[in-house]
């Protein structure tokens, strides 16, 4: 690990233990932990309770780091400088009633929170997500999603399809406004709220891409077992099916991301038995698709590395946390 990671690293324990003692100061008494002998009964904490912190973020421009910290049966949420200076819970949630599943950064200004609750729906015990947009000094908190009238609220809504870094105020994000099976992209104000649709419903989309342009451009569609890749050109609002499969039927096409060139795609599908990584051009009629990382053995699943410079995919991070290069780092 060189210097400077080092640095960052034991930086951010300093603050995540600062901040946690910090928080915990000021709203419970510190007790000493009792002693236990061989035989005696342990509680229940010693072996399920939630980490002091649970989420870590950085804000875009550098100044900020939100975290989760679990105090009692609460999750609050506090924003502190990179500098350690000051530091300020800015909302608290009770983990008996809703769990928070993650944070980002929108802007320099605001957090978004997702939430998962336990709600029923005309008698029926359901689990369902909400999205939280939280401004950093704790002032204005409000929902990313409202029904409007004569609509019944989204079962999920904190699918995250893109945080576009060039528009700021702006996410994209995806609901099924219906009830019906039906979905599409909203553009949506992350500090009022107010959303507009930027692709057609299409149904029984479970996955959606941008590309490094941020233009929606993937959509996967699932009825039951079959599969469609469906792919919208940059210069038109319509769809067309790229592939059809089978689930488990070895013939799975996957999309992972888009290079900086909007034509090219990489995806993972099988070869010689396990999952690998392949370069497909779109333009091709054929679509012929050119083998880019195999593991020997063994499924390659991994997310792609981009580089911080040119967009261009530089690698890729597997899932145990192995970082795969093929070309050199920036």
């Amino acid at each position: 690990m060189c210097s400077g990671t080092a640095a960052f690293f034991t930086f951010l324990f300093l603050w995540i233990a600062t901040a946690t003692f910090a928080e915990t100061a000021d709203t419970t008494t510190i007790e000493q932990t009792p002693e236990y002998s061989r035989g005696d009964r342990l509680p229940v904490e010693f072996f399920a309770s939630l980490p002091d912190t649970s989420d870590v973020a950085l804000s875009p421009d550098g100044k900020n780091l939100a975290a989760i910290h679990n105090v009692a049966s609460d999750a609050v949420l506090v924003v502190r400088t990179t500098t350690g200076i000051d530091h300020l819970a800015i909302a608290k949630f009770d983990n008996r009633e809703a769990s928070v599943n993650w944070i980002r950064w929108a802007n320099d200004s605001r957090v978004l929170v997702s939430l998962k609750i336990a709600v029923e729906r005309q008698g029926i015990p359901t689990l369902e997500t909400r999205l939280l947009s939280i401004a950093s000094d704790g002032r204005d908190i409000r929902t990313l999603f409202e029904p409007g009238r004569r609509r019944q609220s989204a079962q999920f809504q904190d699918h995250l399809v893109d945080l576009l870094p060039a528009d700021r105020d702006h996410v994209l994000m995806t609901f099924d406004l219906q009830g019906d099976g039906k979905s599409s992209l909203y553009r949506i104000n992350v500090n009022t709220g107010n959303r507009s649709r930027v692709t057609p419903l299409l149904t029984g989309i479970t996955n959606w891409l941008t590309d490094r342009q941020h233009r929606p451009r993937i959509a996967v569609r699932q009825r039951g077992l079959d599969h469609e890749v469906l792919l919208r050109a940059t210069d038109e609002q319509r769809f067309r099916t790229l592939w059809r499969y089978e689930r488990f039927s070895g013939d799975e096409v996957l999309p992972l991301g888009f290079a900086s060139n909007p034509d090219h795609l990489y995806v993972q599908r099988y070869h010689e038995g396990y999952l690998a990584v392949f370069l497909v051009d779109l333009n091709d009629v054929r679509l012929d698709t050119e083998p880019v990382w195999q593991m020997p053995e063994r499924d390659l699943e991994a997310r792609l590395l981009y580089s911080s410079t040119d967009s261009e995919i530089i690698g890729l991070n597997s899932r145990n946390g192995q970082l795969l290069f093929w070309r050199e780092r920036d």
